[in-house]
């Protein structure tokens, strides 16, 4: 049989709140928490971060950015745009579901974007100097045909933990 219990308003607590030689009386709060010991922190809505990619852009100068373990859920195009010198971009253990273009990264060597919400590959136009691309544990479905085409330096290629069925005959185009 099933227990029943009866709601018990919560207790008051008395607090002094001024110095013992003080002769008034203490004084009593009535609060729902006032029989825990402590009290809920009070938590701020939660708000998507969004960097101010702009800033970015001059960075020219710029050869490793680390943005891993963030929320980011959004990089638009233009966040790259001023970046010429980039070698290693690590965005990875983020939220993301959409990155701009890595187009203007001519010089990067190491990507890294594992552990995100990515559903497709990203658009990194020619990229020769490219040897390590960390793409495991998105939700890529594809990859397009002639995607290693434009990484003919590729040494270190991770796409595991994704929906991959195949995987496109250009890879074969990459050194070994």
């Amino acid at each position: 049989m099933p227990q029943s219990y009866a709601y018990q308003p919560p207790a008051c607590r008395t607090y002094q709140r001024h110095s013992a030689a003080c002769s008034r009386p203490p004084c009593t709060v009535r609060t729902p928490y006032a029989h825990q010991t402590w009290a809920p922190p009070i938590v701020p809505p939660i708000v998507p971060w969004h960097p101010r990619w702009p800033e970015l852009g001059g960075l020219g100068a710029l050869e490793e950015l680390n943005l891993a373990a963030n929320k980011i859920s959004v990089i638009p195009d233009a966040a790259f745009a001023g970046l010429s010198s980039l070698k290693v971009l690590s965005i990875n253990d983020n939220r993301l579901v959409r990155l701009g273009s890595l187009k203007p990264l001519k010089l990067l060597e190491e990507l890294r974007l594992y552990n995100n919400n990515l559903e497709e590959m990203p658009d990194i136009g020619m990229m020769p100097r490219l040897t390590v691309l960390e793409l495991n544990k998105n939700l890529i479905a594809a990859i397009p045909s002639g995607y290693f085409a434009n990484t003919p330096a590729i040494e270190k290629l991770i796409l595991s933990a994704n929906l991959l069925a195949v995987v496109p005959a250009s890879l074969a185009s990459c050194a070994s």
